[in-house]
C-alpha cells in the first residue's frame, strides 16, 4: 500500500472568506448584501485614501518648508478638507459597525427585558441626531453655494464639501435607523 505525500489544501469557498455571505438566502436576496458590503468597503478605502493624502500633503509641505524654503501653497486648506472627508466617513462607518463609544451607566438600572428596547431607542435617537446634523450641513451647503463661499488661498468652493458632509451624515442616520429596526443582539444570542 503506497501513500501519497501530496499536500492537500481545503478549497476556500466564498463563505469561508466572508462568513456574512454564508446565510442561506436565495441568490436574488444576496445581491443587496453584496452591494452593501462593497459600498461600505469603498467608504473604508476613501477614508484610508484621505488619511494617506493628508500624510502626503504634510510631507510635501514639511520638506518644501524645511529644505526648499517653499511650503506647499494651501496645505492647511487641503488638510482641512481632507479631514472633513475622513471624519465624516468615519462617523458613517462607526455608526454602521456599532463602534461608537457607549457608556453603560444605566445598564444595571434597566431590567434585562428592557435592554433591547433601550438599544433600539438609542439607535433611533442617534439616527435622529445624525439626520438633524445632516440637515444643518445641507442648509450650510446651500448657503455656501448661494454666497459663493471659497477657501481663502486656493479658492475652492465650500458648498460641495458641506454637501458631502450632509450626505455622509444622512448615511450614518440610515445606518442607525436600520440598526434600530434590526433584531437585537440579545434576541439573536450574539454580541454586536
Amino acid at each position: 500500500m503506497s501513500q501519497s505525500h501530496e499536500l492537500q489544501f481545503p478549497a476556500l469557498a466564498p463563505a469561508a472568506l466572508m462568513p456574512e455571505l454564508a446565510v442561506s438566502t436565495p441568490p436574488r436576496a444576496r445581491w443587496p448584501a453584496r452591494l452593501q458590503q462593497r459600498l461600505w468597503g469603498a467608504m473604508r478605502w476613501l477614508s484610508a485614501g484621505g488619511v494617506f493624502l493628508m500624510m502626503v500633503v504634510a510631507f510635501v509641505d514639511v520638506v518644501g518648508r524645511k529644505f526648499l524654503d517653499q511650503p506647499l501653497r494651501g496645505s492647511v486648506e487641503l488638510t482641512e478638507l481632507l479631514m472633513l472627508m475622513v471624519v465624516f466617513i468615519g462617523v458613517a462607518l462607526v455608526s454602521h459597525d456599532r463602534n461608537h463609544v457607549q457608556l453603560d451607566l444605566l445598564d444595571s438600572a434597566v431590567p434585562v427585558r428592557w435592554q433591547a428596547l433601550r438599544e433600539r431607542a438609542g439607535e433611533f435617537l442617534s439616527g435622529l441626531i445624525m439626520l438633524g446634523a445632516g440637515w444643518l450641513a445641507l442648509t450650510r451647503a446651500l448657503q455656501a453655494g448661494r454666497e459663493g463661499e471659497l477657501t481663502a488661498l486656493l479658492r475652492i468652493s465650500m458648498a460641495p464639501a458641506f454637501a458631502i458632509v450632509a450626505v455622509l451624515l444622512a448615511i450614518a442616520a440610515v445606518a442607525h435607523f436600520v440598526l434600530a429596526l434590526a433584531p437585537a443582539a440579545a434576541d439573536q444570542g450574539t454580541a454586536p
